[in-house]
């Protein structure tokens, strides 16, 4: 714990906590419900952080993980991810 409190003014300053207020585009967040390196609850995080008026959608889903290419998933959760991602790609028009 002492090595996270000497390193803690470096970590804040990375951290999107308090900053993700500002944004003013609309705002996709995608993340891996498997995913062995970051859980997804940080993404639900975030999720609280942008701005509603600008929060388009949120998915966390078993369709990929952060690292391990042999998850699997339903053919429902590759249906949401590639509706996420055309939602995605049409709000960049």
């Amino acid at each position: 714990m002492d090595v996270i409190r000497e390193d803690e003014p470096q970590l804040a300053a990375l951290s999107p906590q308090g900053k993700l207020g500002k944004l003013h585009v609309p705002v996709f967040i995608l993340h891996g419900s498997t995913d062995d390196i970051i859980p997804s609850t940080e993404s639900l995080w975030l999720q609280r952080e942008v701005p509603p008026k600008y929060l388009r959608e949120v998915l966390i889903t078993p369709a990929f993980s952060h690292v391990d290419p042999d998850k699997s998933a339903t053919w429902a959760d590759e249906l949401r991810l590639v509706g996420f991602l055309a939602d995605v790609l049409h709000a960049s028009d």
